[in-house]
């Protein structure tokens, strides 16, 4: 029965990984006969996975784990792409299931009930402000976000940068510039990947900015990045994506379409067949990058790529509201006037499912 229920747990679990977001789901089965199998699981940068571990610590900096009945062994963070552990209490599986599927309201809910262990403690303080990241809540995620960071940085909590990321993103879209400037001078102190997710947070903050007078700087650093390729495949994934948005900035906009569908789309390999965050991104800036073009056949076109964020990354709370926010200026610019009035509703609708 222990073998049983080994195998099937394993055939359930599933796994997304992708950019700094963690997607997983959890399936607690349960089996009267046989006791609780908890297997954690490492993914490194090179593709390689550690299954059925145990993760004994995971620090920002490191993670220490044991395979099977073998010694303890170390591993510096900054080979590791995504861990995952295998909750012990019904709520952090309840939030990541609900997380997963776009239903932020129901997460939040889920995620209020506190881990019954210290990293379930905090992983479930970072995912509370994921979920109202994701809702569009931008002010109760800022706080949730510096609570976490301030409760569980002295412990190097493996998910204090990430928060430190979405902060500063966060920051940015609220236009609190200077706010996102010092988050991202924290990051950049993590050193190594983090350092480079920090350039591309300021990158960021250009686009949003809108500010054409740093984009040949900011798109030759990106393009760097792009060409590291020692860099985790999700770091440069949404390098490319950035880099496309500024082309878009510049003026370049098929220079921005080429790139992407190269990139992400003609041929896709097996890791961008995933539907990731960085894909659900890309899609966006096609359409972004149609739409900027002008033009009856160009809205027609950025119409269809637009159309593909919901219904594929519906997920995706922040890439999804901004598709439906192009959707709204795609239909007003054809001339539909009730298509347009509908996806203006759908952005402001977004996270008040159940």
């Amino acid at each position: 029965m222990k073998f049983v229920f080994h195998v099937v747990n394993q055939g359930l679990r599933s796994l997304v990984l992708g950019g700094g977001r963690l997607a997983a789901l959890t399936i607690a089965l349960s089996v009267s006969s046989a006791p609780a199998i908890v297997a954690d699981t490492i993914v490194f940068n090179d593709g390689r996975r550690s299954d059925d571990c145990k993760i004994e610590s995971a620090q920002w900096d490191q993670v220490r784990y044991t395979v099977g009945n073998g010694g303890a062994q170390t591993a510096p963070s900054e080979r590791i792409e995504s861990i995952f552990r295998t909750p012990r209490g019904a709520g952090l599986a309840s939030g990541r299931r609900a997380l997963d599927r776009g239903r932020y309201n129901a997460a939040i809910k889920a995620l209020a009930q506190s881990g019954s262990v210290d990293w379930e403690v905090a992983e479930t303080a970072y995912l509370l402000a994921k979920a109202h990241e994701a809702k569009g809540d931008r002010k109760t995620a800022e706080a949730n976000y510096k609570k976490y960071v301030s409760k569980h940085q002295a412990e190097k909590d493996w998910w204090i940068p990430h928060a430190l990321y979405n902060l500063g993103l966060l920051q940015l879209s609220g236009k609190k510039a200077k706010a996102a400037d010092q988050t991202f001078a924290k990051l950049d102190e993590f050193g190594g990947n983090w350092s480079a997710r920090a350039k591309l947070g300021l990158a960021r903050g250009v686009v949003l900015a809108k500010n054409r007078g740093q984009y040949l700087e900011q798109a030759q650093s990106l393009g760097t990045l792009t060409r590291n390729t020692r860099a985790p495949a999700a770091l440069r994934a949404e390098a490319y994506v950035i880099r496309a948005r500024i082309f878009v900035l510049g003026r370049q906009y098929d220079r921005a379409i080429d790139e992407l569908r190269r990139t992400f789309f003609n041929p896709p390999n097996s890791r961008n067949n995933i539907y990731s965050h960085a894909r659900a991104d890309a899609t966006l800036a096609i359409g972004l990058a149609y739409l900027a073009s002008g033009g009856k056949k160009n809205l027609e076109q950025a119409e269809i790529w637009l159309l593909r964020v919901p219904a594929l990354y519906r997920n995706e709370g922040r890439v999804y509201r901004e598709a439906c926010d192009a959707l709204s200026r795609v239909y007003e610019g054809l001339g539909n006037n009730a298509r347009s009035q509908e996806w203006e509703k759908r952005a402001g609708d977004e996270g008040n499912s159940p």
